[in-house]
């Protein structure tokens, strides 16, 4: 197989996370990404960390809508962010990776 020149650049480094290009962190113009794991792994962080912030908003609105019910209810509602985010995770799992291998 036939390598094509100048892809990627002899230069290249991974861009670093959260953005491909962030002037205050690079001084490269080229904020691509090459190779399938770098891909897949930006695209996983940022789908885990979108998905942590609407589940989490989410159990926020569960956890007001409690308030004014009986003491009992409170005794199980701290789980409930825990779980939503182990639910985000999940989730974000398998659209990060479906999306970032596709």
């Amino acid at each position: 197989m036939s390598r094509i020149v100048g892809y990627p650049p002899a230069d290249y480094v991974t861009p670093p996370f959260p953005a491909l290009y962030w002037p205050p962190q690079t001084q490269q113009l080229d904020g691509s990404l090459y190779y399938l794991s770098d891909i897949w792994r930006f695209t996983l962080l940022w789908t885990i960390t979108i998905f942590a912030i609407v589940h989490l908003i989410c159990a926020s609105v569960a956890l007001a809508m409690q308030i004014g019910n009986k003491q009992t209810n409170w005794l199980y509602m701290g789980s409930v962010p825990i779980i939503y985010c182990i639910v985000a995770g999940v989730e974000a799992l398998f659209a990060g990776s479906i999306v970032g291998l596709v």
